[in-house]
């Protein structure tokens, strides 16, 4: 009877763990999340605050600084996906297996690559000549004139 129970709390005690260094991995990622989102939008944040409240600010601080800040923020957003994608194991183990198959091909193999646009169109520029080959057009019956 013990044996079974140490086997329970023993198997308990390994589904906790992995339950633990799961919500351990989780609390990292959003706090990357977190310390990234606040980098990137604090600034733009602190500037248009302060513009917006003191006028004698708004005209120390150029244009310029608060398109560059402003980007910054939208920075966040282009961020997002990668830094999702590089804490997730299953797309690491995916993308890195994407790119051994792209080094091991070539970008544009033989038959995908274009040949040289020289032909005999291009050798001789005047227009073709029209008048053999007549096109007839032809009017459709309705039911009332038949």
């Amino acid at each position: 009877m013990r044996t079974t129970e140490a086997c329970s709390r023993q198997t308990r005690s390994t589904e906790e763990k992995k339950i633990y260094l799961r919500n351990i991995r989780a609390a990292k990622t959003i706090s990357i999340f977190i310390a990234v989102f606040f980098f990137c939008w604090v600034p733009h944040s602190a500037i248009s605050i302060s513009t917006n409240l003191c006028e004698s600010c708004r005209a120390k601080i150029p244009n310029e600084v608060g398109v560059l800040v402003l980007i910054f923020g939208y920075l966040n957003s282009a961020l997002n996906p990668f830094l999702f994608a590089f804490r997730n194991k299953r797309f690491k183990a995916a993308y890195s297996a994407l790119l051994l198959t792209m080094k091991a091909r070539p970008l544009f193999p033989r038959s995908l690559r274009r040949r040289s646009t020289l032909t005999a169109s291009t050798l001789h520029p005047e227009l073709p000549d029209l008048q053999d080959s007549v096109v007839r057009l032809q009017l459709a019956k309705t039911k009332r004139e038949s």
